[in-house]
């Protein structure tokens, strides 16, 4: 599967969209967890969600996903009293294709 962030491929021609395709993974109960490897947390929702999104443009009959987006957002969940959950959700978003 090719997946770029350009909207073409170098070289190749695009002969149909299949539509819009999302990869969303949520991760976390609060950051504390994750401080020793914050890093490697980021890289690892990060590639799950690629992986997602390329499993759901392969279900479409694509070969390659373009316009590729990555964005990443916390969520905060209010609990009773004073504390709160924070989340991390990494998105990837893209156009499957056929190339």
């Amino acid at each position: 599967m090719i997946v770029t962030t350009t909207n073409t491929v170098q070289g190749r021609s695009i002969s149909e969209y299949l539509g819009i395709v999302f990869g969303e993974e949520v991760a976390g109960e609060g950051f504390s967890g994750w401080l020793g490897n914050f890093e490697g947390s980021f890289i690892n929702l990060r590639n799950q969600a690629l992986n997602e999104m390329c499993q759901n443009a392969a279900g479409l009959g694509a070969n390659a996903v373009v316009g590729v987006s990555i964005n990443y957002s916390s969520i905060v969940k209010p609990h009773s009293g004073a504390s709160t959950n924070t989340y991390l959700m990494v998105t990837a978003t893209g156009t499957a294709v056929k190339i």
